[in-house]
Order: C-alpha cells, then structure tokens, then sequence
C-alpha cells in the first residue's frame, strides 16, 4: 500500500492546469487588450514548453532515477505557481510562471506511467494505471473547483492552487529508487518508431488537437450564451474530473474488454460529447458533455501508453510512453491556436469549434477502429 501511494501521488498535479482554465474568463477581464487566444497561452504554453522537458525526460532516465526526476519537477512547477501571487500584474511574467510549470510537467507526465511500469509487474499494470486515473480525476476535481471558487474574488488567487504540490512532493521523497534504464542506441532507436506506435501516436495527437476544445472553452461558451459565470465552469470542469474518479476504477475492465480498439472507442465518444454541446447549446448539455468527455478522460492516457508500450521491447517502453506522451503534449498546445485559426479562417462562429472537434475526433475514431480490425484479422 505505502509503495502504491508514493507511486501514484505525482499524478495527482497532472491536471493542474484545469484551475487556471477555470479562471481564464477572469483573467481575460483583468487583461482586455489581450486577445482571447493570448490568454489561453496560459493554459496551453505549457504543453509546448514541456514538450522539451518530455524528450528529455525519457533520456535522463539512463543517468538519473525516476525519483529523481519526479521531485525536481514538482519543485519546479510548485515554485513556478505560486510566483503570481507576488507577480500578476503583468501579463508576461504570468506566460513565464507557466513557461515553468509545463517544464516541470514534462519530467512528470511520462514518469509517472514509466513509475508504474518498472514497479509493477505486466498483469497488475492495467488496475494500478486505473487506480492512476482516480488520482489524476481526484487532483483534477480539486483543482477545478478551488480554481473556479477563488477566481470568483481576485483573479490571481486561483494561483493559490499550487499550495496542494507541497504534500505531493513530500510524499514522493518516500518514492522507490528504482532503477536506471538502458541507453537506446541508434538501431533501437530505428527500431522504436514502428507503425504500431507511429498509428496510436497520430491519433493521440487528433484526439489531444480537439478533445481540449471544451476545457479551452467552455467558460466562454457559459458567457457567450449567459448561462454561468467562472464558478460554473469551475463546477463543470471539476465535474469532469469527478466523472474520470468513476471510469478509472473501470479502466482495467476498459481496456481489458476492447483492447486494441480502446482508445478509438474513447475517441469517437469525445467526438459525441462536443456533439451535444454544439447541437443543444445549455447548461443540461455542457454537464452531460462533461460527464462523457470526464469518463473518456481518465481512460485515454492508460489506454494509449498501453498501446504504445505494446508497440515495443520491454528495454524501449519508457522512451515509447515518452513519445506518445510527447506527440499528444504537441495537439494538446496546438489545440487553441489550430481550433480559433480555422474559426478565424472560415468566419463561422466561436460555438463551431465544438462542430469542428466533433467531427475530427469521429473520423479518427472509425479510422482507428477499422486499423485495429483489419489488424486483428490478418494476425
């Protein structure tokens, strides 16, 4: 029990972002020359700014232990967090403080899956990666909502979030040492990007390119239509989180009963959940989309490392979970700069974007399960 605690607790700030999501309508009142896409570099500059941190991370492995990494990241993204309390009334130095949060999540995200990978053996993977998804939808629950509830008074107490990194870091200092992986030469290097793990990569990076639609924009979805304010979507997103507490205790089953077609599967019901937002615009449709999106959510990143680590030989699935992880960090950072571009391109309204998403994660979904199918029947 105590080696499980220590080992799952760093997943519980993988969602951190989702409190300063929850304050972006605040913010974005608090800076008004500053462009709606500007303001959501807050939530999505991390994700670029960790993709070096991720590659990275996958190499350093060879020289440090995980442990290691894990706390160094933490520190990083706690001490970057907290620097807007001292530090809001500019705008850049706000992008910066995030700059550094997304280098510490890149030493983070891959870790903590390559945690489970080294100290648990293969049959137990899928429930401890279940049981990771109930810390991440815990963390994400609490994030959302302290987010939401403190971006109601001033806008930059939502910072105050990063206080929950403290117990975190101190629990991983009981982290097991574990060990130093291989060094991958150039033919295992050739050897690691295969079709298998190219295929899960690309839809990763669909899925993550479209799925955030609705974190990106939901709490200006509320206000366009006057539906809620910042403690609404605080409410929704954290609803979100809760909902993936329920399907991570569910993810070993999951992914046990598809398999292969898992992650397919929760793309076609993340194009459904945008679906239900653009067709029935309202405050029912944004919780349900919620309770879908949130179910989808905690099962994806176990459902896609397990593909991707299928992919490979046991001494290169660390450096293939950092690859999938790295190219969905990618559509995730993309995610507003590509979604707001076409909606600038087309001249259609904001609320498309959800039409968009829809329709892009339900053609990667089928694509992926038939992929998957035709797999299968040649094996």
């Amino acid at each position: 029990m105590k080696k499980a605690i220590t080992v799952l607790a760093p997943s519980f700030i993988i969602t951190y972002i989702l409190a300063v999501a929850a304050g972006l309508g605040q913010i974005a009142q608090a800076f008004p020359d500053r462009s709606e896409s500007a303001v959501q570099l807050l939530t999505s500059l991390p994700s670029l700014i960790a993709l070096p941190a991720i590659l990275l991370s996958g190499h350093l492995t060879a020289w440090f232990r995980k442990k290691q990494i894990v706390l160094f990241s933490l520190s990083i993204m706690c001490i970057a967090g907290l620097c807007p309390l001292l530090y809001h009334d500019r705008f850049y130095a706000l992008l910066i403080s995030m700059a550094f949060t997304g280098l510490g999540y890149g030493g983070i995200a891959p870790i903590s899956s390559a945690l489970i990978a080294e100290h648990y053996e293969e049959k137990k993977q899928p429930y401890m990666l279940g049981l990771q998804s109930v810390v991440i939808g815990i963390g994400g629950a609490c994030f959302s909502y302290l987010g939401g509830i403190l971006a109601k008074g001033e806008w930059w107490h939502v910072f105050y979030v990063f206080l929950l990194f403290i117990p975190v870091i101190a629990v991983s200092f009981f982290l097991p040492e574990g060990e130093l992986t291989e060094k991958l030469g150039k033919s295992g290097a050739k050897d690691l990007m295969n079709r298998k793990l190219v295929g899960i990569s690309c839809l990763g990076f669909v899925f993550c390119l479209f799925f955030f639609v609705f974190q990106n924009n939901v709490a200006a979805f509320l206000d366009s239509h006057r539906i809620g304010d910042a403690g609404l979507a605080g409410t929704i997103l954290s609803v979100l989180s809760a909902t993936g507490i329920i399907s991570g205790l569910l993810c070993g089953t999951v992914i046990n009963r598809f398999r292969q077609k898992t992650f397919p599967l929760l793309c076609l019901a993340g194009g459904i959940g945008l679906l239900i937002v653009y067709l029935f615009p309202g405050k029912t449709a944004a919780f349900a989309a919620a309770i879908i999106l949130g179910f989808i959510f905690s099962i994806r990143m176990p459902a896609g490392y397990l593909q991707a680590s299928a992919s490979v030989s046991a001494q290169q699935v660390t450096m293939a979970i950092t690859v999938f992880c790295c190219i969905c960090q990618i559509g995730q950072f993309l995610s507003p700069v590509v979604n707001n571009g076409i909606i600038q391109w087309l001249c259609i309204p904001v609320d498309s974007q959800f039409l968009i998403g829809a329709v892009a994660m339900l053609i990667g979904g089928i694509t992926g399960i038939s992929t998957s199918m035709r797999s299968s029947t040649k094996h």
